[in-house]
Order: C-alpha cells, then sequence, then structure tokens
C-alpha cells in the first residue's frame, strides 16, 4: 500500500511541473529536442555554414537572416567545427549553427517545444471533455453535447507568448468534425481543471445524470403511451384508393400519410382518418411508418392488440392531427387554384396561345408540335400556321426540296379554356444539315362563327408563348 501510495504521490508531484521546466540549464540537453527561439538579439552568436566556413550572420552582408521567433529541429549531434562544438537548428530550408560556449547568450531564449508536444498529447489522452454549463465562455452554443453537460474536446496545439504558453483546443462532433474553437493560457487552465475541463475518468457523474434522465423520459413515454395511448399512430398509403360515392369520393394517392386509430378484428381491417373522413383499410394497403427502417412494426402490433380497447383516445389524436394536416393540404391546394386561376387571367388579358413547342425528327425529315390554348372568347373550329426554316446566320433557308415555308392546319374544335394538341410529321427534309430553326411566321385562328384572327412575324407570334412552351432552344 505505501509503495502504491508513493508512486500516486510521484505522479501528482509530476504532473504539477509538468510542462512547466521547459527551458535548458545546458547545451547537453538541447540535441535531439524540438525547440523554439523565443525573440530576441542572436546575431552576435548565430553562424550560418557558407562555402564550408561557418560564419557568423551578422557579417553576411548579402542575406538577412530570421532566427528568433521559430521552431526548429536539434541535431542529436553537436556539430565540431575548428574545434568548437556547435548545436544544429533546422528549420525548413534554414540551418543554424549555435557554439556551444557561447549558451550564456541563447540558451535563455530556447524553450522546449517537445515538452509542450508531449503536454498536448497527454491533454489529449486526459481531459477530453468540457463542463458547458461551468466553461460557458469557451463553449458553443450549438455545439454536439454529450451527457448532457459535457462537450467533447481536442486539443490542437500551442503557442509561446513571453511569459506563459496558450494551448488551442476545439470542440468537436461524435463523428470527429470540429464545431467550436478556443484558446486558453495554461495557467488558466490548470486553475479550471476539473472544474471546467473534465478528465475522462470524472466523468461517470455527469455519466449517471444523464441516464437518470433517459430513464425518466422513457418513463414518461411509458406513462403517456399507456392503455389510453394517446400516441399517434402513422401509415404510408401502399397503393392508390378511393373511398365513398362519386357524390362524396375522397382519394387517397399511393404515398399519402394516414392516421391510423384502431383495429378492427371482426372485419380484419384497420381504421384510419384521413381529410375529414375514417376509412378501413387491408393490410397490405398500408405500411406503417416505423416500419420503414426495420421489417417490424410496433405500432400495428401494438393496434392489433389493443383493438377496442383506448379506442376514443387514439380516435382524438388522429382526429386532430388530420384535421391539421387536411386544413394545410386545403389550404395548398387552394394555393395552386388560385395560382392557376392568375395563370389563365394573365393567358386570356395577353392572348397567351402556344404552351407547347417543339421538333419531331425522323432522321434528315422533321416536324413540329405544338399545344395550343384557346385564350379567346369564341370556339376555335381551324387553327392554321405557316411554318418558314432559317440557317445558323438568321436567314431563310430552303430545304433539300427548295421548300422555305409550309402551311399546316389544325382541326379543332378547342372550346373558350380549353387546350389542343398538334402534331405535323415531316414537314421539311434538311439533307444536308443547314436548317438550324423552324418558326411560326403567321398563325390564323378561325372561329366557329366563321370570323377570325390572325398575328404574323415571329417577334410578335413569340410574345403569345408561354415562358415554358419551348422544350429546347427554338
Amino acid at each position: 500500500m505505501k509503495k502504491l501510495l508513493g508512486i500516486l504521490l510521484s505522479i501528482v508531484s509530476f504532473s504539477s511541473i509538468y510542462a512547466q521546466n521547459d527551458k535548458f540549464t545546458s547545451v547537453q540537453e538541447v540535441p535531439g529536442k524540438q525547440v523554439y527561439v523565443m525573440p530576441g538579439n542572436l546575431s552576435p552568436c548565430c553562424y550560418v555554414l557558407i562555402d564550408g566556413k561557418l560564419k557568423l550572420t551578422q557579417k553576411d552582408k548579402k542575406h538577412t537572416y530570421t532566427i528568433t521567433d521559430r521552431s526548429y529541429k536539434v541535431d542529436y549531434e553537436l556539430y565540431l567545427y575548428k574545434k568548437e562544438n556547435y548545436l544544429v537548428l533546422k528549420g525548413g530550408q534554414d540551418i543554424f549553427f549555435l557554439k556551444d560556449t557561447d549558451s550564456p547568450l541563447y540558451l535563455s531564449l530556447l524553450r522546449n517545444e517537445s515538452l509542450w508536444n508531449d503536454y498536448v498529447k497527454d491533454l489529449n489522452n486526459s481531459y477530453t471533455f468540457l463542463d458547458i454549463k461551468k466553461g460557458y465562455q469557451y463553449h458553443k452554443s450549438n455545439t454536439t453535447v454529450c451527457y448532457d453537460n459535457l462537450s467533447r474536446l481536442k486539443w490542437t496545439g500551442f503557442y509561446f507568448g513571453e511569459n506563459d504558453v496558450t494551448l488551442k483546443a476545439e470542440e468537436v462532433t461524435e463523428t470527429g468534425l470540429s464545431e467550436n474553437s478556443f484558446v486558453v493560457s495554461n495557467t488558466k487552465y490548470k486553475s479550471l481543471k476539473d472544474i471546467v475541463f473534465i478528465h475522462k475518468d470524472n466523468i461517470k457523474p455527469y455519466v449517471t445524470k444523464y441516464e437518470e434522465r433517459l430513464v425518466k423520459e422513457k418513463r414518461d413515454r411509458e406513462i403517456k403511451d399507456s392503455i389510453y395511448n394517446r400516441r399517434l399512430r402513422l401509415a404510408i398509403a401502399t397503393k392508390d384508393m378511393s373511398f365513398g360515392d362519386e357524390d362524396d369520393e375522397t382519394k387517397v394517392s399511393e404515398g399519402d400519410t394516414i392516421a391510423i386509430f384502431n383495429y378492427n378484428d371482426t372485419i380484419n381491417k384497420f381504421i384510419g382518418r384521413f381529410h375529414f373522413i375514417s376509412i378501413r383499410l387491408e393490410d397490405e394497403d398500408i405500411k406503417f411508418l416505423d416500419s420503414q427502417m426495420s421489417s417490424n412494426s410496433v405500432d400495428k402490433n401494438y393496434l392489433m392488440s389493443k383493438k377496442n380497447e383506448g379506442i376514443d383516445e387514439r380516435f382524438e389524436v388522429a382526429y386532430e392531427y388530420d384535421n391539421e394536416r387536411t386544413k394545410q393540404w386545403l389550404e395548398e391546394l387552394r394555393g395552386r387554384i388560385k395560382a392557376y386561376e392568375n395563370r389563365i387571367a394573365y393567358m386570356k388579358s395577353h392572348q397567351i396561345f402556344i404552351t407547347k413547342a417543339g421538333y419531331n425528327y425522323d432522321d434528315d425529315q422533321f416536324g413540329m408540335s405544338y399545344d395550343i390554348y384557346n385564350c379567346f372568347n369564341k370556339t376555335i373550329k381551324y387553327v392554321e400556321i405557316t411554318l418558314t426554316c432559317y440557317n445558323n446566320v438568321g436567314d431563310v433557308q430552303r430545304d433539300y426540296f427548295g421548300y422555305s415555308t409550309k402551311k399546316v392546319r389544325g382541326i379543332g374544335p378547342i372550346e373558350p379554356g380549353d387546350g389542343g394538341s398538334y402534331s405535323w410529321e415531316k414537314i421539311f427534309w434538311d439533307e444536308y444539315d443547314v436548317i438550324k430553326n423552324c418558326r411560326i411566321t403567321a398563325i390564323r385562328f378561325i372561329f366557329k362563327d366563321g370570323t377570325s384572327k390572325a398575328f404574323s412575324g415571329y417577334a410578335n407570334i413569340r410574345k403569345h408563348f408561354t415562358s415554358d412552351a419551348w422544350s429546347q432552344d427554338d
């Protein structure tokens, strides 16, 4: 026991001085270390190797050297030059030499960066949690929370200051993605250790409280979801269905969500609410939401086991849910109807009569197709369309047989507010691939009462297209 106590005391003692004695007392302690050179004047004792000879940096008039405020790796062996030993500092492309006997000039500026690297590694193996209530100044509110009052930490590094070392850390998600970064001085960290920064071996109280809360929430759900069940059971329609008669028909589309509140074992059907009515459903008509991720459905089995027990409470929940969903659906439907009415009003006021246009290709031959909307107040009997071909530079272009223009006719009737689709094949023959596009250059509507209305010029007629009429560039 005494031996174990001695070991524990030695660990505590080591931890208390760890990463504080980061200064060197002799040159012999420096080789093999990662060091940081603090700001100061090292020009009188800093050498560089030029043409095989060591020269003081201040005597090299051709170059300016920066050695302080930087990190270096020190060679394991001292460099011998003219019977003098030198420390060799390597940082990036730079190599500097410090004479052993000049140590009083530079030793106080060297910091043991290796020791701090180990210090950060130790933090990542020990103090890996932040108490988000006590350490609110470091915590980001939307960071992933572990055990309610803890968030996970990752110590990412440090940097030296004149009188202290500043530690860098991140709050991270369960997947390791950083959510928030912050810095804390080492002195501040040590004062907050085990208060704000929590050791991984000391999180049991947090875990216990977290588990107690989960147990309570589970129990609360069980009470709420007791025999008088008020939990909503939702299912997805697996096919299109209709209920009621023609005068009062309710249609359910595949994929619609239905609130299921009962299972009637006398008819072997589930009962659900959809758009203000109760409907009967076969087992194969629906798939419960909770079974989307697995083959088993707790909701389905629960309803089949309860039958009519607690049906009133379940119906109330399904009724309220369906009312809200149906009201929302009706609002969306009214919105679509209003948008359609506005579109129709616009088309009539602006005489928009072509809602779709496209080409019909058959090798070197092509025709045209159009959807015509009757934006007029009379019934259309015939639609006569004049088509003209153009080449890449915008000039009228003849086809293989010498035709640049042809007229086609569509037969009605098209009542006001209705539409008609027309397609003509093999109108032009583009054997040499010289026709870029084909455009309507005239259109004439002949009405049932014998009158007519004509439009000419592609630019003018294009104004009477819907914005999405063309399926491809015309």
